[in-house]
């Protein structure tokens, strides 16, 4: 079962009185190899501007899980269109298992790739456009 937990927009701390339906619909998918909350980076500040304007999906790599708990991940609400998913899968490839039960759209309009090793994902959808945008030499 996923676990969803929403975060205040403006802190990023959870938000227990929000737990609104989230949408299976994104105009962009991220696949970043840095979480979320660790640090306000390039990735953060690019992504949450255009969450202003479009439906995001963020996911992360892979986090650590109990063994009833693979297959599953965390879907966490930063704002009404920013949503980060912590996957918890054995490595990123088994990633696009999981993706259908997030993602309903066979079409998503852009992928954003800020890590060449989430390219065996790129076959889990039909982008229209695909962006690396290549911030480390990982």
């Amino acid at each position: 079962m996923e676990q969803i937990q929403t975060f205040a927009p403006d802190t990023g701390k959870p938000n227990m009185a929000s737990n609104t339906a989230l949408p299976k619909a994104y105009d962009l998918v991220v696949f970043c190899h840095l979480r979320w909350g660790f640090v306000y980076q390039r990735p953060q500040h690019i992504i949450s501007r255009l969450a202003k304007s479009m439906r995001i999906l963020f996911i992360e790599e892979p986090i650590g899980f109990a063994p009833d708990e693979e297959g599953t991940a965390n879907l966490m609400a930063i704002s009404d269109n920013l949503h980060v998913l912590q996957p918890k899968v054995k490595d990123i490839s088994s990633i696009a298992a999981i993706i259908p039960k997030y993602v309903t759209q066979g079409n998503v309009a852009i992928g954003w790739f800020y890590s060449a090793a989430f390219i065996p994902l790129n076959d889990a959808f039909q982008f229209d456009t695909i962006v690396y945008d290549c911030m480390d030499e990982l």
